[in-house]
């Protein structure tokens, strides 16, 4: 462990190094137990004393204290995605922080090219959408003509719902939208020939967006003991099941 020296500048620039693993971690869909662990273990690489974490689905608040002084941070970001690969790296930098401990600065150079490492391309995030629909729709039971009406839809609806003009929609209406616009397509298709069963072509469709990690993080976070984030995370993802189940019905009842 380096243990920096306590002055004004290297208090601010831990905090802020913290700061911004958790950050990275709350933006890309980390359990909530894992952000405060996180955070804490490398704080502890560099400094003596324990830094107090409190970390919900939107929110981080952190101190440290240290030499009666006290050091504090407010991290807020209201639209966490899912990467789960950027999660894993952070993960991965904070198992070599426990090893080799470089520089503060050199620390927060690597989880600042963590948070702006390139995403997958746009097209080939639609094109997976595609895949995840069709497959999904195969699963439960679709046949062949189903499976591509499903890819259309999953490619269409991932298009026309990454906010091509950067409009930020509440999530709420963003996944009634979503059922919404994937049974209109599915109503379409079929009527055009192109599938068998409406209702598999539409299962497959809304599949991307039904909050499977979001349920599994909140029972993990139960688990963990972590109530208030685990009861969070279950309330939003049964709002989101219903945003998507509300959707899908206002599109059926258009046929």
């Amino acid at each position: 462990m380096i243990n920096i020296e306590h002055t004004e500048e290297n208090m601010q620039l831990l905090l802020n190094f913290c700061g911004e693993v958790g950050r990275t971690l709350l933006a890309n869909g980390a359990e909530t137990f894992r952000i405060e662990d996180t955070i804490e273990r490398v704080a502890k690489c560099y400094i003596d004393c324990e830094a107090e974490v409190f970390a919900t689905t939107t929110s981080i608040f952190m101190s440290i204290n240290v030499d009666g002084n006290t050091y504090s941070k407010i991290i807020r970001h209201r639209r966490p995605s899912t990467k789960l690969n950027k999660v894993d790296e952070v993960n991965t930098f904070s198992r070599e922080l426990s090893i080799n401990q470089p520089p503060l600065k050199t620390s927060m150079d690597r989880i600042l090219k963590i948070q702006n490492s390139k995403d997958w391309s746009y097209m080939f995030r639609g094109f997976a959408s595609g895949v995840t629909s069709s497959f999904f729709s195969l699963m439960f039971g679709g046949d062949f003509l189903d499976f591509l009406a499903a890819f259309i839809i999953g490619f269409i609806s991932f298009v026309l719902l990454e906010r091509p003009l950067k409009i930020e929609l509440p999530v709420f209406l963003y996944n009634l939208i979503a059922g919404l616009i994937s049974s209109i397509l599915a109503g379409i298709l079929f009527n055009l020939g192109l599938g068998s069963n409406v209702d598999m072509i539409i299962i497959g469709a809304i599949m991307p967006y039904v909050p499977g990690i979001s349920i599994t993080n909140s029972i993990r976070d139960l688990f963990m003991g972590e109530f208030v984030s685990g009861t969070m995370l279950f309330v939003q993802a049964v709002a989101t099941a219903i945003a998507i189940a509300l959707g899908a019905v206002l599109g059926l009842q258009l046929f």
